[in-house]
């Protein structure tokens, strides 16, 4: 065991939520494309299909970037450009009706440059980029009276011919099903936390407009349409809520060992292009860690499933749940987002054959009572001390989960990342002492880390599990030394060791042992930590 004697910071008195650290750029000015093939079916005689919305992005572009869109295909009757920034758009694609091409399967191209001039006498790397193009014209003899559109040949999701039926798995088909409340957004207005209010009404709403509306495409009947402005003012998280007879707490503990599942398409992934977060609270500040769905097809409905037991370990309290549904585009990158969801419904499971069970967790969602109470989120050096600025960017972010935003220059060298439950800010003392050291001599120890893209890139951070005891002594995990350049990009990330007698101890912290001694000073990306988790095999 090793000590230390250095100043400790400890989360107390002084806090704030902060937002996720910012991702580093790539410098290379380069086009990029959402999508670069689309795909159309239609039947003669059927109206045209959906338009296709495809993103153009010229990555740290320093000045303005004029796009041109070049069709050398009958297959798009037009298409039209909107500029969201400046050095972003958003390209329409509107498809020709089939009556007016060949029947089968066609095939065109279009050109989409980006430009630094208007006369596009120069253009950026990557440019010009090809879209393919790709068209179905079905026989009206031979289908049904219906148009699709999608960015991949990919087939469609079969649509289920049920209905509203099992209580209370049953939350979506065609309409909400009994016993859950009515669709309804939580909205917050970026510039004022204080303005926020719950929603019924789906055309009213600062942030996002919500309608279950009649599906145009074949076999579907009624679905929940979600769009957000494209200038919102106001986040928004569209969401079932559990009947108000159940106070917020709806126990589904029968589903515990099954599925959620439900059918989307997403439209439009809005001008940030950023991925759909699915999730489930718990009431606030409690809720699992958000599931990243980034669909590499458009207009394209597919099915999703997510293991109960999966969302109880990032966090969901299954016997106090609040919402049978929630899916939203990630915070402050909402603007544009467009998707539709259908066939929403919980399953149940059979138990797993080696069945375990969560002996310690820390799923920071403890509520935070201001210099009384609350997770605790300490930090030390260890190769040498960390100035008290520098350690504000690891203690400011702690629900639901802990957020840094390190400034490398200063944290480039060794330091302790301690995490603990629930602690008296005045003593230091853990409201419950006994649990993390009772739970550690035996079964296995889990992490989640968020770990954006600019961080794996640079790939030079590794840490080591670690435990530390009352008295600030410490003991690195056998076997438990990880490394960010073998991690996912943008995100979450689940490790986990095996714990025996040999690493127990009078521990106080479950702790990262942080090497960042090879970091760029000029990074820009932090990491985001949750779900700690000690489960143990059931006898």
């Amino acid at each position: 065991m090793r000590m230390f004697n250095q100043c400790v910071w400890v989360l107390g008195a002084v806090f704030a939520i902060a937002a996720s650290g910012a991702n580093a750029q790539n410098k290379k000015e380069s086009l990029s494309l959402s999508h670069k093939k689309v795909d159309f079916t239609s039947k003669v005689g059927a109206p045209a299909p959906a338009p296709v919305v495809i993103t153009a992005d010229v990555k740290n572009a320093k000045s303005k970037v004029y796009f041109v869109v070049e069709s050398n295909t009958s297959l798009i009757k037009s298409t039209s450009i909107s500029t969201t920034g400046k050095s972003s758009a958003q390209i329409f694609l509107n498809p020709q009706v089939a009556a007016k091409l060949p029947a089968g399967k066609n095939t065109g191209t279009l050109l989409v440059k980006a430009c630094t001039s208007p006369d596009c006498s120069t253009q950026y790397q990557g440019s010009p980029a090809t879209i393919t193009v790709k068209y179905k014209v079905v026989d009206k003899s031979n289908s049904s009276n219906s148009s699709s559109s999608s960015s991949s040949s990919s087939s469609s999701s079969s649509v289920p011919a049920v209905a509203c039926g099992e209580q209370p798995g049953d939350v979506f088909f065609d309409e909400v099903c009994a016993p859950w409340r009515p669709v309804s957004a939580y909205e917050q207005n970026y510039a004022d936390y204080t303005n926020a209010y719950e929603i019924t009404d789906g055309n009213a709403g600062g942030g996002a407009r919500f309608n279950i509306i009649q599906s145009s495409d074949a076999g579907r009947s009624q679905v929940l349409d979600i769009e957000y402005l494209a200038a919102p003012e106001f986040f928004s998280a569209v969401r079932i809520r559990v009947p108000e007879s159940e106070n917020n707490a709806l126990d589904m503990s029968d589903y515990a060992n099954g599925k959620i599942i439900f059918d989307l398409k997403v439209i439009s992934h809005g001008t940030a292009n950023a991925p759909l977060e699915f999730n489930l609270d718990c009431s606030w500040p409690c809720t699992s860690t958000p599931k990243f769905i980034r669909a590499d097809v458009l207009n394209e409905w597919k099915t999703y499933e997510f293991s109960v037991a999966e969302m109880i370990d990032r966090g969901l309290d299954i016997k106090r749940t609040s919402m049978g549904f929630m899916l939203l585009p990630t915070w402050a990158k909402q603007a544009g987002a467009h998707y539709q969801v259908d066939n929403i419904r919980w399953v149940k499971g059979d138990a797993p054959a080696k069945r375990e069970y969560i002996c310690y967790s820390n799923f920071f969602d403890t509520p935070w009572n201001s210099g009384v109470s609350g997770v605790g989120v300490s930090v030390t050096g260890l190769s040498q001390p960390i100035p008290v600025d520098a350690l504000m960017t690891l203690t400011q972010g702690v629900i639901p989960w802990v957020t840094t935003t390190p400034n490398w220059s200063l944290l480039n060298n060794e330091w302790l990342y301690m995490f603990s439950g629930a602690m008296n800010y005045q003593t230091g003392d853990l409201l419950d002492p006994f649990t993390l050291p009772d739970c550690s001599a035996a079964g296995t120890l889990s992490l989640e880390i968020y770990t954006p893209a600019a961080l794996v890139a640079d790939g030079n951070m590794t840490f080591t599990l670690t435990f530390v005891d009352r008295d600030w002594g410490w003991t690195d995990i056998s076997g438990a030394t990880f490394s960010v350049a073998n991690m996912k990009p943008d995100e979450w990330n689940k490790i986990s060791v095996p714990l025996s007698a040999a690493t127990y101890g009078n521990w106080k912290y479950v702790a990262m042992r942080v090497n960042a001694t090879a970091v760029s000073p000029a990074l820009q990306a932090g990491f985001n930590v949750d779900n700690i988790l000690i489960k143990h095999p059931m006898q």
